[in-house]
């Protein structure tokens, strides 16, 4: 028998992560709040938006957005090397509980928008019945895939109806809690893991290239 401890649940692997973030006098007092919110239910809707917006990080105030046509330079590029559907760019505030759409293109070269789908142009972040371990993996400057039938949100609803099927989430820039922007990437087919991971590292290498100091 192996002596190694057993890997942590999700729900106490998620509590770390949230916990990484912060430095004491913070931590002492995260620990107390999910603690009595372990009691009521594990993060429950009415609070978790608070403790995301309290004790996560907010952007780098020394970093900005590369520019709106690099930006889209960006997506394009993406959609040309990655056989995409489309590519697009909105800009992330954890703190505000928002995404902003920036731009987008398909993969026919045509601008991507959200009235397009009949959507707005601002949107929740956290959303009932979101995954908070894919948006911890994003806050840490982490890449995040999946398949939009298993998504909760209106976008991620409308662009399953529109027929994508499978999306990646890369955080601009990749670094941990300093996320300006995402890009999201999309497919109408299962793309091929090889393809995916190609995709997902291009997209990595260009976030890297888009903020400013």
């Amino acid at each position: 028998m192996s002596d190694q401890p057993a890997p942590p649940s999700g729900r106490a692997d998620l509590v770390g992560r949230i916990l990484g973030y912060m430095d004491r006098p913070w931590k002492d007092a995260a620990i107390a709040l999910l603690a009595i919110m372990a009691g009521a239910g594990w993060l429950i809707w009415s609070e978790r938006e608070r403790l995301f917006a309290a004790y996560l990080p907010k952007p780098h105030h020394g970093m900005v957005l590369a520019s709106t046509v690099e930006l889209t330079a960006a997506a394009v590029h993406l959609v040309e090397i990655n056989q995409a559907a489309m590519a697009q760019v909105w800009a992330f505030d954890i703190g505000g509980n928002a995404a902003r759409f920036i731009t987008g293109v398909n993969k026919d070269g045509t601008a991507w928008r959200p009235g397009d789908l009949q959507l707005p142009n601002r949107l929740p972040v956290i959303v009932p019945g979101g995954d908070e371990v894919a948006l911890i993996e994003i806050l840490s400057g982490n890449p995040v895939c999946a398949d939009l039938a298993a998504n909760p949100g209106l976008l991620f609803e409308r662009l399953a109806k529109a027929g994508i099927r499978r999306i990646c989430v890369i955080p601009i820039p990749p670094t941990n809690g300093r996320v300006l922007a995402l890009f999201l990437v999309g497919w109408l087919e299962l793309p091929d893991k090889r393809l995916q991971a190609a995709a997902v590292g291009s997209a990595v290498e260009l976030a890297g290239t888009l903020v400013r100091q």
